[in-house]
């Protein structure tokens, strides 16, 4: 074993691993889409919409879908189709509304390779015990907001994608992992719960995640905003 003066003065030449400079700490923040439930219309009110962190990686963030072994490829399909289109989806919402930002905000898009990719989303059909229907893992640069990566699970994936209700939850998810939190408008793609009318889900993406992208890309703004 070295004298410990010769470990003393190696640790102040960075040669142990206890010396070596460590990449900035990192901050998890998991959100959840808490499930759907019937309701009337959204009363016209002043609302919030928390913010979370943002992205510098780029105009364009790229998203990997995956899927566990079972789940209906039509649903994996569905799903990449969803983040690509630029037709009247919830999903496809996100990217009419980032490219409002003319630059200031990065837009979808929907990659093969995996190790490209800054947002992750699998499909499983797990049946979430509490009835959530999604979740995202959000790394930020602790101290700073800045993002660094994303990683979504949507659960009961085959069963949402035949009830059609699969473009919502993954909708929201997206959300979080542009760097938004929940709003607390019903009406919103990032509230909480999903709102049905006759069966119909009633979010969209609207004025709170424009405020909320704002806050975040425009104003570099961490925290809550009026919507």
């Amino acid at each position: 074993m070295p004298y410990p003066w010769l470990l003393f003065f190696m640790a102040l030449l960075g040669m142990l691993p206890f010396a070596s400079s460590s990449a900035p700490a990192q901050v998890e923040t998991v959100e959840f889409l808490d499930g759907v439930e019937e309701g009337a219309s959204a009363q016209d009110s002043v609302y919030t919409i928390g913010t979370n962190g943002y992205w510098e990686a780029g105009p364009v963030l790229f998203v990997y879908v995956s899927a566990e072994q079972g789940v209906d490829q039509a649903a994996v399909a569905s799903a990449v189709d969803l983040v690509n289109s630029s037709g009247n989806t919830t999903v496809s919402e996100w990217n009419h509304l980032l490219t409002s930002f003319e630059g200031s905000v990065p837009t979808l898009s929907v990659t093969q390779d995996a190790s490209q990719a800054n947002i992750h989303v699998m499909l499983t059909d797990f049946e979430h015990p509490e009835g959530k229907l999604g979740k995202t893992r959000l790394y930020t640069v602790k101290g700073v907001g800045q993002v660094v990566s994303a990683q979504v699970e949507i659960y009961s994936a085959s069963r949402m994608h035949s009830q059609g209700s699969l473009e919502y939850a993954l909708a929201h998810e997206l959300g979080h992992a542009l760097g938004l939190s929940h709003s607390t408008d019903p009406g919103s793609i990032m509230h909480s719960v999903l709102r049905l009318e006759d069966g119909v889900v009633q979010n969209h993406v609207g004025s709170c995640e424009q405020e909320g992208l704002s806050a975040l890309y425009v104003d570099s703004v961490v925290g809550s905003v009026k919507c």
